[in-house]
């Protein structure tokens, strides 16, 4: 399977996204999902947890119950070759220590849940270009729950 893009519905799905107990950033109150994105046979899934418009987005990407917190500004452009250019400027990165020596396959899954559940046609989104350029490097530092204290990552 790979990641759909749902309505966070099923009352399973609200506990599993509520046992994290994630804090939208901005606002500093319990976020409730502006999205979800789930793969369930990789036990993933990529939620925007606040932000947006003339502020970044704030996401969380949970996999195998570790947790990662990303803010990036998304845009869409058109390049010199007619492609649709989807980049995301990644300003903060906190993931687990122990995701660091797996930081591509990771990245590549958050990459995924955003392009896999874009309501675009089939061949557009292959004809598509990806980007996430990252203004900081990824910081591999969270332990257990850490994250909890990370909400702060403006």
């Amino acid at each position: 399977m790979a990641f759909v893009k749902e309505e966070l519905k099923n009352e399973e799905d609200k506990a599993l996204f509520n046992s994290f107990k994630f804090i939208d950033p901005v606002y500093d109150e319990p976020a409730y999902p502006r999205y979800w994105r789930i793969d369930r046979d990789r036990n993933a899934f990529l939620a925007g947890i606040g932000g947006g418009v003339e502020i970044p987005s704030f996401y969380a990407f949970v996999w195998n119950n570790n947790v990662t917190l990303f803010s990036a500004y998304e845009d869409m452009n058109t390049n010199k070759l007619g492609q649709l250019e989807w980049v995301w400027d990644v300003l903060k990165f906190l993931a687990p220590k122990s995701f660091a020596e797996h930081d591509k396959e990771l990245i590549d899954m958050i990459k995924e849940a955003f392009i896999e559940t874009m309501i675009l046609p089939e061949e557009k989104k292959r004809r598509s270009k990806y980007i996430f350029n990252f203004k900081t490097n990824p910081q591999y530092i969270l332990e257990g729950d850490e994250y909890k204290k990370s909400f702060r990552f403006l």
